[in-house]
């Protein structure tokens, strides 16, 4: 069986890195450990980036977005799930 691992977040003080649950590890057991800042405001930097550029940048090089939509509009979803033709 293939461990995929886990991910963990954690808080780093007093020089120590504690994770904010419990760890289902062996003692002694190595792990590898990669670490990356929590950027829980990044939709809204995002978001707020998009407005930025869509009121700020010269019309010939913003073309329209469709609102609301991460990836890929309602419609295209719809056909693909085959819930509309």
């Amino acid at each position: 069986m293939i461990n995929k691992g886990i991910r963990v977040k954690a808080r780093y003080e007093n020089k120590v890195l504690k994770p904010l649950e419990g760890l289902d590890l062996k003692e002694g057991e190595d792990v590898e450990i990669i670490l990356r800042p929590h950027r829980s405001d990044l939709e809204e930097k995002v978001r707020e980036l998009d407005e930025y550029l869509s009121t700020n940048t010269p019309k010939p090089f913003v073309s329209e977005l469709e609102r609301g939509y991460k990836w890929f509009t309602e419609e295209y979803s719809l056909r693909k799930l085959g819930l509309k033709e």
